[in-house]
């Protein structure tokens, strides 16, 4: 969706969220949140999906959507695919997007889980944010596409993927983790408290890996960092096992 297709949808006094930032500063611009959760919605045209509302400070929101329409089971966990977008009404700010399995760990905006897709946007002034920003919503759409034509199958190959005793510690071992999480994933590998954590496959490794982070990891932006491509790893460290 190109950004005058969105002002065709809206009233033209719309175009101003999408103007200069006030007089004082040509260097950012203000981009509104409901300009924001429109064009992801837009770009959601025809699914099934639920939105919720996360009020941050000022003028920060967290718009989490649930993709109801595509649902996965694994191990007995049901997977709803999540779109989260956080943006401020403030000058200078950052528009942030992740499709993927993901959690909100805290009010800020942070998630634990693997995103398929992720941008950062900062407000500023320039073609650099006009290209990033009408490349989003065909981004998410290619994002939705593979989560719902290629994610079930390509997490069933994970759960067939067996991983012995010696493996998971060997992955664990050199997986980019703090040592904390690393022996909490050992212990609870060989100590699973929930029936999708004790299949001995590449999907309960993940799975255990991704709540030891969330669980020792106390900084938002570490767990963040620690879960982007925790998926990748595993596989990838499998695959050499």
């Amino acid at each position: 969706m190109k950004l005058y297709d969105l002002f065709k949808r809206r009233p033209a006094t719309i175009k101003s969220e999408l103007s200069q930032a006030p007089a004082e500063s040509s260097t950012y611009r203000f981009i509104g949140n409901d300009t924001v959760k429109e064009m992801v919605e837009h770009a959601l045209e025809g699914r099934e999906y639920g939105c919720r509302v996360i009020k941050g400070g000022n003028t920060k929101v967290t718009l989490e959507y649930t993709l109801n329409d595509i649902k996965t089971t694994i191990n007995g966990d049901v997977i709803f695919p999540k779109i989260y977008v956080t943006n401020a009404e403030m000058p200078g700010t950052a528009l942030k997007f992740s499709v993927g399995m993901l959690r909100l760990v805290c009010s800020n905006g942070m998630m634990a889980g693997t995103s398929f897709y992720s941008e950062k946007i900062i407000h500023r002034q320039g073609q650099t944010f006009e290209d990033k920003y009408e490349m989003v919503a065909e981004k998410i759409q290619e994002a939705v596409a593979y989560l719902e034509d290629t994610f079930a199958s390509d997490m069933e190959e994970m759960v067939a993927d067996s991983v012995t005793e010696a493996q998971a510690i060997e992955i664990i071992g050199n997986s980019n983790v703090p040592t904390k999480v690393k022996h909490e994933a050992i212990y609870r590998w060989f100590n699973p408290k929930r029936f999708a954590d004790a299949q001995e496959d590449v999907w309960s490794l993940y799975n255990i890996l991704n709540e030891a982070i969330t669980d020792a990891v106390k900084s938002p932006q570490a767990r963040l960092a620690y879960n982007q491509h925790l998926l990748r790893d595993i596989t990838d460290l499998k695959t050499a096992c």
